[in-house]
């Protein structure tokens, strides 16, 4: 008698079960293709992505600086004016100016401090130079020198457009009628933070004018 061997199913199979899609010969994998175009895509756009990163950040660090210049005007104008005719005057307004700007004061280019005209304008000629009885013009080297009480007073940087009006003949005026205007003018040079956008960083320049308080008799 002759015996039959039966044989499963599963045992009639000779190779590993495969899942998914089977890569015929010289066809590309979909997956891998759209990967690759992924890829190229990223290579083209990072490089506007991160010039416009850099770009938001140089915009902040300008905004920034502006409103910090422009409030270190404001706070010099105000010390200066409400000192009046003290022949400290315009040595207590750069301190004030130096406290508002901390660290980025040695990027300050100049101060000035002036008689505003009807229009409110800066006297002309004062960006270049002081001039008696207008303006006093300060550098950085001036600034630098605030410590020495010998070279303020009305007798040193400050004596072109002095607050006591007994040591210059044109000095402020703080009757309640006819009072000057002070004006604090303020020229930056503002440094790119990331070092990426081409060219020099612009200057910035913000200026305040307030009314010299009047003196009550």
């Amino acid at each position: 008698m002759t015996t039959r061997r039966s044989t499963s199913k599963n045992s009639q199979r000779t190779g590993p079960r495969r899942f998914g899609l089977v890569r015929r010969h010289g066809q590309e994998n979909p997956v891998e293709r759209e990967r690759g175009a992924a890829l190229v895509e990223m290579a083209l756009v990072l490089p506007f992505l991160v010039l416009m990163a850099f770009g938001m950040v140089e915009a902040g660090m300008g905004w920034r600086n502006a409103i910090t210049v422009t409030s270190a005007a404001r706070q010099g104008a105000r010390v200066s004016s409400h000192l009046g005719v003290n022949p400290q005057a315009d040595r207590e307004g750069l301190l004030a100016v130096e406290a508002v700007m901390g660290s980025d004061m040695d990027q300050v280019e100049l101060v000035i401090f002036y008689e505003a005209t009807a229009n409110g304008d800066m006297p002309a000629g004062c960006l270049a130079t002081s001039i008696s009885g207008k303006c006093n013009r300060y550098t950085p080297a001036m600034i630098g020198d605030l410590g020495n009480d010998a070279s303020w007073g009305c007798s040193g940087h400050d004596s072109a457009w002095c607050g006591d009006a007994d040591l210059v003949a044109s000095g402020r005026v703080d009757n309640v009628r006819t009072a000057d205007h002070l004006g604090v003018y303020i020229q930056f040079q503002h440094e790119y933070f990331t070092g990426i956008l081409p060219g020099t960083a612009p200057v910035i320049k913000r200026q305040t004018i307030m009314r010299i308080e009047p003196k009550v008799d």
